[in-house]
């Protein structure tokens, strides 16, 4: 824990935070222990074990690269001196990951050969299989490595991002001569190759590589040996994005992924044994600290364990589930946009199918009364059936306009893809607005009535239009014919077009220019009620609470006596259950089946919660001062009372009392686990056994 003064936020005084990058590496660990967890099937808990190892190499690629570059910008000695302690906090915390890691693959390794299943992943795992099956998937890799020999006139060569490399020192019998080689394993070739073999066996492409050197570097003789895995920053400087014109936008999102190849090393993994000779070479000539480099006793490279974990194996995955689909459009002979006249429309993810987003499209292209549709897109993903929608509703003639956001990080290249094929199709593509992300997510459907007037159809909703993620993320969806929410999606959807800010906004707060302001008007609402002695209370679920105005409020409010339930699975910078401080505050993060992603906060209003006169809100914002201050982010009230019961007695109550996949957090920054002992309430269990009674 440290201290932060900020003198904008919390003026002549100090602000008791934790570190956010060290609050994320505690994240990452808790993702880590899902891996442990026998309660999890067996693949699934390897996944989890894949995805703590992908969110690492994240970390290391955007936020290490920041604190590497800012170490040089510091100051002045004390902030020096707490940036330190902070950096090596975060190397840190890293050893003790892979060190981690490392226990929970030997672990899942030895419970795979109980199911039949063999990974080989070292030395001692090559023994006992067959020699035959190992030849025949050699043979299919060969033609594709790249051997080096390293010496005076065969320099170092490129090394691109999360590249896995093979170091040896090697004894040329013929000239009784010691050398140093590498083989470059390129990025196309899968990391485990499947034998055919008795029983299913993966073997990783470095023992495979490590099993053949000798033909590879035929008359040698292995004196020392290993693999390495290196990355490379993969962060844009913001002012490289900041042009006017769309056509540059474009042009400089191409150059720059293509520079992005380059970037400066972040991280270097090598595996335990090799001699300090070669780790020198490789820190040497990779050009990176020696503190960003590591070591992992058993496998570099967790990530990919994503391939082994498609392994055709049902009992060791979770039961398939079918998300339920909507009556309004499974029913037949329903237009969905008269139904929404009726009535408005909540759904659940990925509870409830993604199918409605996808069909509310759809019925645009077909419904004849339908002139206009806009979509805001962030993380569409590769496949995606929404901009099929799209490109569905321009070909029935409509105007269709889309707002793709070019700086979704890592999904720039499929951002950029798309908004080619969408242009091809005839649909306008606007790429935001200068110097702000669009992360708001919001469709505006354009309907004339029978008598001719026209009436806006809005989607909003807490997660990406991604079919994909919409299986595995919880997030909500919001269908309204509002007029007045309608009118604010036209207002924001005009200005994200001109560049001319929407005023007056009726329901919807926006950011950057409104939600901060609002949340503050609504914590000091609840610090009123408290002082007059009625009841005050917040129930808020985010990603992740790290903003200084935020958190100074919140202890504010919990001083004035309001009762404060977060819900917050990533980065939780605010300190709970500090005497005279926080001491009404209580942070839980929930990590399971589903990644929690929803944005949901909820305001007493003077009434204990849950309750009808609560104030309920959903949103694409966490509480960061990126989502506050540097995106263009919706906080959308939910007024109709069903729906609000549907998120203050359903999901959000759900949440506050599952104890199966909850961590809480303590005043001291540590995250305790639910004890497993007697019965536990799962709050994704609970959803998922309302589905299928549902179902029936």
């Amino acid at each position: 824990m440290r201290r932060l003064s900020d003198s904008k936020l919390v003026e002549n005084s100090e602000l008791l935070v934790f570190n956010q990058d060290v609050s994320w590496l505690s994240f990452n660990l808790r993702v880590l222990n899902e891996s442990t967890d026998e309660r999890h099937p067996l693949l699934e808990r390897l996944k989890f074990l894949a995805i703590a190892g992908a969110n690492l190499d994240e970390f290391y690629r955007v936020k290490v690269s920041r604190i590497k570059n800012q170490r040089a910008e510091i100051p002045n000695h004390t902030n020096r001196t707490q940036f330190k302690e902070i950096y090596n906090q975060v190397i840190e915390a890293t050893k003790n990951l892979f060190k981690q890691k490392d226990i929970s693959f030997r672990a899942l390794l030895d419970e795979l050969k109980t199911q039949n299943v063999q990974l080989v992943v070292t030395q001692d795992d090559l023994n006992g299989i067959n020699s035959g099956a190992l030849s025949q998937a050699f043979e299919k890799i060969k033609p594709l490595l790249t051997p080096y020999v390293i010496d005076a006139v065969h320099p170092f060569p490129f090394i691109p991002n999360q590249s896995l490399g093979f170091i040896a020192n090697v004894k040329m019998v013929r000239h009784n001569k010691n050398q140093m080689i590498l083989v470059s394993v390129p990025n196309t070739l899968p990391r485990f190759i499947w034998l055919e073999d008795s029983k299913p066996t993966a073997i990783s492409i470095d023992m495979l590589i490590y099993h053949h050197l000798n033909v590879i570097f035929p008359e040698t003789t292995i004196t020392d040996f290993g693999s390495f895995r290196y990355l490379r920053a993969a962060d844009i400087p913001a002012q490289d994005t900041e042009v006017e014109d769309d056509a540059v936008l474009k042009e400089q999102f191409e150059k720059m992924l293509n520079q992005r190849r380059f970037g400066e090393g972040v991280q270097l993994i090598l595996s335990a044994g090799l001699p300090k000779k070669i780790k020198q070479y490789l820190v040497n000539h990779l050009d990176i600290p020696p503190e960003l480099s590591f070591e992992s006793d058993l496998f570099i490279g967790y990530s990919d364990l994503f391939e082994v974990t498609g392994y055709d194996a049902p009992t060791l995955r979770y039961s398939a589930f079918q998300p339920l689909a909507c009556p309004f459009i499974t029913t037949k002979n329903i237009n969905i946009f008269e139904r929404l006249d009726k009535e408005e429309l909540l759904i659940h993810h990925p509870y409830d199918s993604f199918d409605t987003v996808v069909m509310f499209l759809k019925s645009a292209a077909q419904d004849p009364q339908v002139k206009v549709i806009k979509q805001t897109l962030y993380r569409t993903g590769l496949n995606s059936t929404i901009v099929d929608a799209l490109i569905e509703c321009a070909q029935a003639g409509k105007t269709v306009i889309a707002l793709i956001e070019l700086k979704a990080r890592f999904d720039e290249e499929v951002n950029l893809k798309w908004a080619k094929v969408m242009e091809s199709a005839g649909i306008q593509v606007f790429y935001g607005v200068q110097g702000f992300k669009t992360h708001a997510k919001m469709t505006l459907i354009l309907r004339q009535d029978k008598q001719g007037a026209v009436r806006p159809y809005v989607h909003i909703g807490t997660g990406n239009y991604n079919q994909n993620t919409a299986r595995i993320y919880t997030d909500i969806s919001y269908f309204t014919s509002n007029c007045e929410i309608g009118q604010d999606v036209i207002s924001i959807f005009n200005g994200l077009t001109s560049n001319i800010a929407p005023k007056d906004l009726k329901q919807l707060i926006l950011s950057p220019s409104m939600l901060r302001n609002k949340l503050y008007a609504l914590i000091n609402q609840e610090i009123t009620n408290a002082k007059a002695g009625k009841p005050a209370q917040i129930w808020a679920k985010m990603n992740a609470l790290v903003d200084p105005g935020i958190i100074s409020k919140l202890y504010e409010a919990s001083s004035a006596g309001v009762d404060i339930q977060l819900i917050v699975r990533g980065m939780c910078c605010l300190a709970p259950g500090v005497k005279g401080l926080s001491e009404h505050i209580q942070v839980k993060s929930i990590i399971g089946r589903f990644l929690e992603h929803s944005r949901i906060f909820c305001f007493a209003n003077g009434a204990v919660l849950p309750s009808a006169q609560a104030e309920v809100y959903i949103s694409s914002a966490d509480w960061m001062p990126r989502n506050l201050d540097r995106r263009i982010e919706i906080m959308t009230p939910i007024q109709d009372p069903k729906l609000k019961s549907t998120l203050l007695n359903r999901i959000m109550l759900s949440n506050i009392k599952d104890t199966a996949n909850s961590w809480t957090l303590g005043s001291d920054g540590r995250y305790t686990h639910s004890k497993l002992d007697g019965k536990k309430f799962s709050a994704h269990n609970f959803f998922l056994e309302t589905l299928m009674e549902k179902s029936k």
